[in-house]
Parts: C-alpha cells; sequence; structure tokens
C-alpha cells in the first residue's frame, strides 16, 4: 500500500503513511505557491507513534528526491509522541486565514505502529 491523499471540502487527507509525502503528491506546481493550512491533525495507530512533519523548501525543489535532500535540515511544523490510540493531536497555524506552507513527511523520522491505519488531515483555508 502506499499513501492515498484525497482533498474533500477543505480537507486535504493523507493515509497509508508508509512512504514519503510532499506537496509533489499532489501537483508540483504547490512546491513554488505552497499551501494555506490552518491546522494539521495526526490520527495515531498505537501507543508510541511518532509523526514529523517538516517545512519543505520553498520551491527549489522539483522531484522527491530533492525534496527529502532539501528538507533534512528543515523547520518542524508538527512532531509529537502519541500516548496512545486516541490521543490524536492538533496543531492551529495562523486562524482563520492559516499560514501558507509547504508539508513534507520523511517516513524515516516518523514511527508507525501499523502505518497503513495512521492518517493526517490538513484543513486549508
Amino acid at each position: 500500500m502506499s499513501n492515498t491523499t484525497i482533498i474533500v471540502g477543505n480537507f486535504l487527507q493523507i493515509k497509508g503513511l508508509d512512504a514519503d509525502w510532499s506537496l509533489l503528491d499532489l501537483d508540483a506546481t504547490f512546491l513554488k505557491t505552497g499551501i494555506r493550512v490552518k491546522s494539521i491533525t495526526f490520527f495515531p495507530s498505537a501507543t508510541g507513534d511518532i509523526i514529523h512533519i517538516k517545512e519543505s523548501d520553498p520551491g527549489y525543489a522539483t522531484t522527491a528526491a530533492l525534496v527529502t535532500a532539501l528538507t533534512a535540515t528543515a523547520p518542524s511544523l508538527l512532531h509529537v509522541d502519541c500516548a496512545d490510540v486516541y490521543d490524536q493531536r492538533i496543531k492551529y497555524f495562523g486562524g482563520e486565514n492559516g499560514r501558507i506552507m509547504r508539508p513534507f513527511i520523511d517516513v524515516t523520522d516518523c514511527n508507525f505502529t501499523t502505518a497503513s491505519t495512521c492518517r493526517v488531515e490538513m484543513e486549508l483555508a
């Protein structure tokens, strides 16, 4: 199974976190423009799941390999270690207008008990 990304209304959802994810998975033009995000929520699969979502490079990376390379020392957007399966974490950005960002998930920075049942939801402004 690989990541599944869907957009429904104002929500972008990423399921099955078994591979790296970036805006390239949606459309390469989003790497230049970014997306306006109001909140990011992580839904873990079990106790001890760790998610680390970083800020991607602002438009210079045009391939998944470059995104990974340029994001190695990128600032963190969300980094949590969940206490149990019900420990859903949410982080808000910029109120109603959200914040422009280029989120990126490098699965080597994460730890999932069952990656296929983990998901991330981003509320778009």
